[in-house]
């Protein structure tokens, strides 16, 4: 009877939960999905113990079982791994699974006396939204921007970060244009954030006088004054502004609206939020939540589940500044700090505290899915709506 050696490659996953087992090949983007049976569970507990290096030995008799053979087919078809006699004269192959190993997890470096926590940390921001009102920006005495700008001081020019300069509140051109000269201290390229209507009463002064490194992004919400929405799309183009269209997304008949606007007016940057207003389940339920098939063919690397099983990819990086003077990780998150500590001093804070920056699919019911890393990271979607996995996948 001849024996095999059946071994995984070094970019194919194995994940199994009460029911099933999944086989991802992260170099074809492709997931495989099995019943679990009791000739499927001891190869894949021999797979999953380390000192087998991916590779175990699997004889003629248990490949004669119907659902082995199917099992050891796919891996191969799919390029997931391979079969090879096991001879006396040939070697065990060795493969090396694909196991996270941060050298700058957190765990480690709280325990590691020789290192500091605080060492590169600042090459971790990758956002800062800074939120703004009429009184931030021209109440008398008001340094709140001045104190933004000390905080961004200590971010050296070679790290790319996006700026974004939030209005949450009605604004006037004369106040807007004496936002774009303070702006002009944050020697950053930024994004000013704006609702539509607040763009209507401003003057060719003011969007002649967009400097190069302020980019704008309008916001459009329903309900939409088309007749203005053309109007400003002529004067942002017609003064060559970099201009990003953000159109918030409430069900299909805006989506299709905006679809429409987007097409008519040949806009090429555009970005499409849907949003949870509380009564619009629906929408999400039929449009935004996952199902199987779209986790069959995710198309993630290996990078990117690491990524998935360390840190929250939507929020990771990303810090706001609120008019209150606090400093958050995320829109639903406690504070880290306020306006007058070093940026190292908050980063590290973060690094610490169990922030939106770490927060991943380590909770029910996912922790319990064979596509716990295949999903996306947990967003301010879950928390708006109040349920903890966004898709039809019945544990």
């Amino acid at each position: 009877m001849k024996n095999y050696w059946l071994y995984l490659n070094p970019e194919t996953f194995l994940w199994s939960d009460e029911t099933s087992i999944l086989i991802y090949n992260s170099a074809e983007g492709l997931s495989h999905k099995f019943s679990r049976t009791k000739q499927l569970d001891q190869l894949t507990e021999q797979f999953k113990d380390l000192s087998n290096l991916y590779c175990i030995e699997i004889t003629e008799k248990e490949l004669a079982d119907p659902t082995t053979l199917q099992f050891v087919d796919t891996i191969i078809e799919s390029q997931s791994g391979n079969l090879t006699e096991a001879l006396a004269s040939v070697k065990k192959p060795i493969q090396l699974p694909p196991i996270l190993n941060l050298q700058c997890d957190r765990k480690k470096l709280k325990l590691n006396d020789s290192r500091s926590i605080g060492e590169n940390v600042v090459s971790y921001l990758n956002q800062v939204d800074i939120y703004l009102n009429s009184s931030t920006i021209v109440e008398k005495g008001s340094d709140y921007i001045p104190a933004v700008n000390e905080l961004l001081q200590s971010v050296p020019e070679k790290f790319y970060i996006d700026y974004n300069i939030i209005i949450e509140s009605s604004i006037s051109p004369t106040v807007l244009g004496h936002l774009i000269k303070q702006l002009e201290s944050i020697k950053r390229e930024k994004t000013i954030h704006l609702h539509y209507h607040e763009l209507e009463n401003l003057n060719s002064l003011i969007f002649n006088a967009f400097p190069n490194d302020l980019q704008l992004k309008i916001l459009v919400k329903s309900p939409i004054e088309y007749n203005l929405l053309e109007k400003i799309h002529k004067q942002v183009e017609k003064a060559q502004i970099r201009t990003i269209w953000n159109f918030v997304i409430q069900s299909e008949q805006e989506y299709e609206q905006a679809v429409l606007f987007i097409n008519t007016n040949r806009i090429e940057d555009y970005e499409l939020s849907p949003t949870y207003n509380g009564n619009n389940i629906s929408f999400f339920e039929e449009n935004i939540y996952l199902t199987e098939d779209d986790l069959k063919s995710p198309a993630l690397n290996k990078r990117e589940i690491f990524a998935h099983q360390a840190i929250n990819t939507n929020n990771f990086g990303k810090l706001i500044l609120r008019p209150n003077r606090k400093i958050y990780t995320g829109i639903h998150s406690k504070p880290v700090g306020e306006l007058g500590n070093s940026l190292k001093e908050v980063l590290i804070q973060v690094m610490q505290t169990e922030s939106s920056w770490f927060k991943i699919r380590n909770m029910e019911p996912c922790n319990n899915c064979v596509y716990q890393w295949l999903c996306p990271s947990p967003s301010d979607y879950e928390i708006a709506i109040n349920k903890p996995n966004l898709c039809h996948i019945k544990n």
